[in-house]
């Protein structure tokens, strides 16, 4: 059996097997093939372990990345749709056929998931602030919103049924959702419980 020693090479500063081999041990040649085996087993182990701790860094990092950018996404997409919602609402303030309050409701919550700041100024608004408010603490909608809002309803009704002429089924549908969604809105406190 072949004796092994280790000793360091002071100008490398690496463990280097001096492993005696004579030549006729298996995997071995008169040319010296096969001397360091063992120590380049070993570093070849250690490399491989660098290289899978490297890679799961990296993987690490690249997944923490990748979580970054989806909530920038995320942020950026209710900040658009809170925009959006928001623009909507300020076109229903001036005509009476959209409802203004359920998209700065929609705005708000929007700009509660993806900017703070814009959410409070909206809710510190002094005109579009209170209704939003109410709706948040109590589920009230005011008296104006609501007559608006069914108004809306049966605007868009009316539209649809002149333009479209449904048949049966459709009509019936229209009908349940104009119907419900006015139902609901109705039945809505109209002032904040005290």
């Amino acid at each position: 059996m072949p004796r092994i020693s280790f000793s360091r090479k002071p100008e490398t500063n690496r463990w280097v097997n001096q492993q005696k081999t004579p030549a006729t041990a298996p995997g071995s040649s008169p040319f010296g093939i096969g001397k360091n085996l063992l120590a380049n087993d070993i570093c070849v182990q250690r490399l491989d372990k660098a290289l899978r701790m490297r890679t799961l860094g990296a993987a690490l990092q690249f997944q923490t990345r990748v979580r970054l950018t989806e909530a920038r996404l995320r942020r950026a997409s209710y900040k658009l749709l809170g925009f959006l919602s928001l623009g909507i609402g300020a076109v229903g303030a001036v005509l009476p056929v959209l409802p203004t309050t359920i998209f700065l409701i929609l705005a708000a919550a929007c700009f509660a998931r993806s900017s703070p700041e814009l959410e409070k100024r909206l809710l510190d608004h002094p005109t579009f602030g209170p209704p939003v408010l109410a709706w948040r603490e109590h589920g009230a909608i005011p008296p104006k919103a609501k007559a608006f809002a069914v108004g809306g309803m049966f605007v868009g009704f009316t539209l649809f049924y002149a333009m479209t002429k449904p048949n049966g089924l459709a009509l019936f549908l229209a009908i349940l959702f104009f119907g419900g969604s006015a139902l609901y809105v109705l039945t809505r406190p109209s002032y904040p419980r005290t």
